[in-house]
């Protein structure tokens, strides 16, 4: 089953699966599967320094929805005072595996749908295309992935109409 399909049949909210269906598309074509190779490369590099010198690891993003270190950190439990860190305190064998296991399709959905559930907690939006717009803004920080968040999942809402 693809991804997208696997999304459409695992996320039962409509709202959340277009959203979600939205950033996948966006992530995955900005970032190939080689280049994703050496992102998964990189992080393990780091953490394997992490846990033999005792040093920080580079809060990088990773797997297909791009999701920061620290977040998935943060999704297996750990807490952080500050989520905008730059790099984090060296990381645990127990914590290597949490992001290993988490790397999987299925679990990184988990993630991504637990992320904008605390993006936007607390929060009333007046629309449906305000509050995506800020579950963009907070997922990537820049306005540009914002509009073309709410761009794919308006085109969805209005493909799936027809």
């Amino acid at each position: 089953m693809d991804d997208i399909k696997f999304i459409e049949n695992n996320v039962e909210n409509i709202l959340m699966m277009k959203i979600i269906k939205s950033i996948y598309k966006i992530e995955t074509s900005y970032r190939p599967i080689w280049f994703r190779s050496i992102e998964y490369s990189y992080f393990i590099y780091s953490a394997v320094v992490s846990l033999v010198f005792n040093r920080r690891v580079a809060n990088i993003t990773i797997g297909k929805f791009q999701i920061g270190i620290l977040n998935y950190l943060r999704y297996s439990g750990r807490h952080f005072e500050n989520t905008h860190l730059a790099s984090l305190p060296n990381i645990s064998l127990s914590d290597l595996k949490s992001i290993i296991i988490l790397l999987k399709i299925e679990n990184q959905i988990k993630v991504v749908e637990w992320l904008i559930n605390d993006f936007t907690k607390n929060k009333a939006f007046k629309s449906y295309e305000t509050k995506i717009r800020y579950i963009g803004l907070s997922y990537n920080g820049s306005y540009q992935y914002a509009r073309k968040l709410e761009s794919l999942c308006v085109q969805d809402s209005h493909h799936n109409i027809a």
